[in-house]
């Protein structure tokens, strides 16, 4: 896909078309939501199976959680990558927190498919490049439950927690129902993460 569309944005534009909303209106977020498939070059959402075939559940693992969602480490052919999934526009809370929505995650991707192009010898003048940012591989906009692989691993990773000491969490991706959206970012694997 053609991460350059972020860079096309007009985020004032975005803000301000969310902002002049009244009452009767629908819903702001489809200009959001929009720029996102974009970004996803996908023209609605997908599921799961779409973007995790089962070779990528080969060695896979949880590695990781925040109050955003959940990151997964998974296989692509030779390649180990990362899959951080973020629930989005949901009405309950994730680890404690809201749910993101669309309007809180473009930034994000914005900033992350900038700084990936850093890395990328087309950037001129050459000494603003660098290696030191972890490329993005494919953003997804996606809807349904999760995966049972992928809630198998949770688990996993939830026992071990427990077993070390942690206090078990209240939450479980088990909760989101079919109508239930994620945004998807994949990315290569930039190797442990600092604070482990």
């Amino acid at each position: 896909p053609d991460m350059s569309i972020l860079t096309e944005l007009d985020a004032s534009q975005m803000v301000s078309q969310l902002d002049s909303s009244s009452p009767g209106d629908p819903p702001a977020e489809p200009p959001v939501r929009d720029a996102i498939l974009k970004i996803s070059d996908q023209t609605d959402y997908v599921s799961f199976s779409d973007i995790l075939k089962p070779e990528c559940y080969v060695g896979a693992c949880k590695i990781g959680e925040g109050v955003y969602g959940e990151v997964f480490g998974i296989t692509r052919g030779e390649e180990k990558t990362v899959v951080k999934i973020i629930p989005v526009e949901g009405d309950f809370c994730v680890n404690g927190a809201d749910q993101k929505t669309y309007q809180e995650i473009i930034p994000e991707l914005h900033i992350s498919v900038d700084l990936c192009k850093l890395q990328f010898p087309a950037n001129d003048p050459p000494d603003l490049l660098t290696s030191g940012f972890v490329p993005i591989l494919k953003v997804s906009l996606v809807q349904g439950r999760y995966p049972r692989e992928l809630l198998d691993l949770w688990t996993k990773f939830e026992e071990s927690k427990v077993s070390d000491g942690w206090e078990p969490l209240e939450y479980s991706p088990e909760i989101f129902e079919e109508e239930q959206l994620y945004v998807v970012i994949e990315q290569a694997n930039g190797g442990t993460d600092l604070e482990s």
